[in-house]
């Protein structure tokens, strides 16, 4: 199954004059707490990890980690919260061979996970 970022879309409010907020989001599987959050950020460094926590304590807002969405209950959506989807720091970033550990980015899938594993090791188990 895609592990995609579900959203639930809605008639856009900027037609009466207020700013466009993020679509309802979901989880992959079940579907069945579609939560509003304030604000929804995708970081690819650090340094944007930063900035949205930052833009999210100026807005007063709670912050939630979203990784693989499989919750079921909406806790990774935060309603009226600031939502980090951490899709965007994915991949593995070392391989210690010796010590067999793999330093990975926060939004890294096991699916990912696995194949780059088995290409560093050239396809054999360790």
């Amino acid at each position: 199954m895609s592990q995609q970022l579900h959203s639930v879309h809605r008639a856009s409010p900027r037609a009466f004059g207020r700013p466009r907020r993020p679509p309802a989001l979901t989880d992959v599987h079940a579907r069945l707490y579609a939560s509003q959050p304030a604000l929804c950020q995708r970081p690819t460094s650090v340094a944007e990890v930063i900035h949205a926590l930052q833009r999210a304590q100026r807005r007063g807002l709670a912050v939630a980690v979203a990784g693989g969405r499989h919750a079921m209950g909406g806790q990774q959506f935060l309603a009226g919260g600031c939502v980090l989807d951490m899709r965007g720091l994915s991949g593995i970033r070392a391989f210690d061979r010796e010590r067999g550990l793999l330093t990975v980015g926060a939004g890294t899938m096991w699916p990912e996970l696995m194949r780059g594993y088995l290409a560093l090791q050239g396809g054999a188990p360790r």
